[in-house]
């Protein structure tokens, strides 16, 4: 099947095949049908050495997600039922494309500026959408990868997520997303993401977990002070910025 899809003669046609089953994983009101179909994603998508793999996952971020994921963006129809699992499915297969092949999913989100389009879906008025939102942001920056941290500090991809923390419930499931994302930043001390919170009112959010905010704020406020013993102060976030732009040209 894999040899197939990368074909000589799905190359010419612009894999048309695998195109049409995006198609139906997107628009189709059959929903048995989809979750197999996210889960055919994942599978190809698996990092193994079978033949034609490599092809494929070439393929897939060369030609391919941008198909899978051109109608996240797009208001829910008025079938909205089939179209949020839709909209579920494709941002699990992102996820899961991220966290099998980190170096050129990451290459593909950050050139397209996919997350900062995807903004809008951290408003959905549908909790598991949001809460995929936060998985597929979590999987990103754990990559670690400095490109991912200087695009997430450019592009300022927090904003909506604070936003998102301020209107939420405290002592619920997103909630609980949002202080293990936060958690996870400091616990694997990603240097470059606690600078750019240190710039940030992360008081404000009023976390539910007083630990996990103390070990946080610990965390920042030492960013923050060796920032002043440095004399950064206020010009770190511009500084940081300009540094930034210089690395990534878009």
């Amino acid at each position: 099947m894999i040899q197939f899809l990368v074909s000589e003669k799905q190359k010419k046609n612009d894999y048309n095949v695998f195109s049409q089953l995006l198609n139906v994983l997107k628009y189709s009101p059959m929903e048995g049908l989809k979750l197999c179909l996210a889960e055919f994603c994942k599978t190809l998508l698996d990092p193994d050495a079978k033949e034609g793999r490599n092809e494929f996952v070439d393929a897939f971020f060369d030609k391919l997600v941008i198909k899978l994921t051109d109608s996240l963006s797009q208001p829910l129809p008025y079938h909205r039922e089939s179209a949020a699992l839709s909209q579920h499915l494709i941002l699990d297969v992102l996820t899961h494309s991220i966290k099998s092949h980190p170096s050129k999913a990451c290459f593909f989100i950050v050139h397209s500026r996919l997350l900062a389009t995807l903004e809008v879906l951290y408003r959905s008025p549908l909790k598991h959408i949001r809460l995929d939102m936060l998985r597929l942001f979590k999987a990103f920056i754990a990559t670690k990868e400095e490109l991912v941290l200087q695009y997430v500090v450019d592009q300022k991809l927090f904003r909506p997520i604070f936003a998102l923390a301020k209107r939420t419930t405290r002592d619920n499931l997103l909630h609980s997303a949002i202080l293990s994302l936060f958690d996870y930043i400091g616990k694997e001390n990603i240097k470059t993401l606690l600078e750019h919170l240190s710039q940030m009112n992360i008081e404000e959010l009023n976390f539910s977990n007083a630990t996990l905010t103390k070990r946080l704020m610990e965390k920042i406020e030492r960013v923050r002070a060796e920032d002043k013993s440095r004399g950064l102060g206020g010009k770190r976030t511009q500084e940081v910025e300009d540094q930034h732009e210089t690395v990534i040209k878009f």
